[in-house]
């Protein structure tokens, strides 16, 4: 990771830079850091959807399903009009998304289908 980036981080973890670096972590197969920069930049800045997308699909990838299932109902319940991440929540969790349900509360169970968390449509970061 550039050090400008890095130091940027250590001031303000929140920075929109720690997408692009938890990314970058993430293709590079460092999880456990994109872990790390992922919740320390969403603890600051937590309507960043993008962020928290990204929490979502290294949870995956960690086999964190549930967890993965947990960020992708709440980013449902606060954008209910994306239907691209109403599909990708059916897909992780095998069934549809109901605003009133919680996410949480029952074990998830893993769809037949593919998983593409790029498909995603614009999140629009408040």
């Amino acid at each position: 990771m550039d050090e400008q980036i890095r130091s940027l981080l250590a001031l303000d973890p929140g920075a929109p830079q720690f997408v692009v670096v938890a990314e970058a972590l993430r293709l590079e197969g460092i999880h456990s850091e994109a872990l790390v920069v992922l919740l320390k930049g969403l603890s600051c800045s937590p309507n960043n959807y993008q962020g928290r997308l990204l929490l979502a699909r290294v949870l995956y990838e960690c086999d964190c399903v549930p967890y993965a299932v947990r960020e992708v109902a709440q980013l449902c319940a606060e954008l209910p009009s994306n239907m691209s991440l109403s599909k990708l929540y059916r897909a992780l969790s095998g069934r549809d998304y109901v605003a009133s349900s919680n996410a949480s509360s029952s074990a998830m169970v893993m769809a037949e289908s593919e998983i593409d968390f790029d498909a995603i449509e614009e999140l629009g970061d408040e």
